[in-house]
Formats: structure tokens, sequence, C-alpha cells
């Protein structure tokens, strides 16, 4: 196996479709969680896991990050797009608020930078999902503008609407 990026505690390699059952947890705890509107609604049966999975897989720019010893996959984190890389992240609930998502994306950030030549990223992340906010923040991220979305609707039919950040980072000077 290929690793793509290793750290103390994580090796981080492209996604694979033999991932999907772990995706499905990750996608499970994702629409238990209090944050689960402000983000696409995540399927939830092994059909769309898979689905998703393979369109994620057509897509690139997804990639599973991995216990270093156990090997057990913690979550994915994504990298989307050419001059402007787009920075996303998702953990199982166990794996959440121990430094995870900071280790990868840091490093992730640090190889893209360093073999891709990536200088600029951004993130977007709903205002009230505070923990999404900070984390961006830790990693150096700013605040460029804030903008009103939806990505899902209500019963009836309504989209819920939420204020989002959109984050901006340069590493040019790094």
């Amino acid at each position: 196996m290929r690793w793509l990026v290793e750290t103390e505690r994580l090796r981080i390699r492209r996604l694979r479709y033999g991932d999907w059952k772990d995706l499905a947890i990750v996608f499970t705890d994702f629409e238990k969680s209090r944050y689960r509107n402000y983000d696409s609604k995540m399927p939830l049966d092994n059909a769309g896991v898979r689905l998703v999975t393979l369109v994620d897989l057509s897509v690139g720019g997804y990639y599973a990050v991995e216990d270093k010893n156990s090997g057990e996959l913690l979550g994915y984190i994504s990298a989307l797009g050419f001059r402007v890389k787009e920075i996303g992240f998702a953990f199982k609930r166990e794996y959440q608020h121990h430094g995870y998502a900071f280790e990868s994306v840091q490093a992730m950030m640090d190889y893209l930078r360093k073999v891709k030549k990536v200088h600029r990223f951004k993130a977007v992340a709903a205002l009230k999902n505070q923990p999404s906010v900070r984390l961006l923040e830790r990693l150096g991220f700013s605040l460029g503008h804030s903008k009103q979305m939806y990505m899902r609707f209500d019963r009836l039919g309504k989209p819920i609407m939420f204020m989002a950040g959109v984050f901006e980072k340069e590493c040019r000077n790094e």
C-alpha cells in the first residue's frame, strides 16, 4: 500500500471502493449530529453509500485517514479543485475531538503545497458549527466572507437556511 502522507499517528491514502462500510459509519454518525442540516444529506443504505463511494472515486480528491497502528479508517478528508483546493473532513464520532482532523488536514495541505505546488486553500463551514470553525482557524484559515445558503429542505419543502463562512488560506510564504 502506498501512502500519500504519514504522520506520527496517521496514514492518509486515496479512498478506495472497499472503504464503503467505514464510510457508512461516518455518514450515519454525521446524520445523527446536530450539524447535519449544514451539509448534503448522506445516504444511510448500503446501495446509497456504495454509489456515493463510486462517485467520490470518479471525482478524485477524497482521502482515507487511517490509524497507523490498527489500520482502522477513522474518517476522510477531501481536497477538491485545481488551483485552489477546497478542504473538507468527516470522522467517525468516536474519533472526533482527538486532533485527527487537524493532524490529517494539516499533513495533506503540507503535501499539496510541497508536492503539488498548491498554495491556496478554502473551506466552507456553517458559522454555527463552531467545532469546524475553530478547527479551520487553528489550521490558519481566515474568514473571507459569509453567505446565506441551504443544503437541505424541511418537511414542507422549504430550504433550511443558514449562514456559512467561506474560509481561505494562502501559503506562498511558508
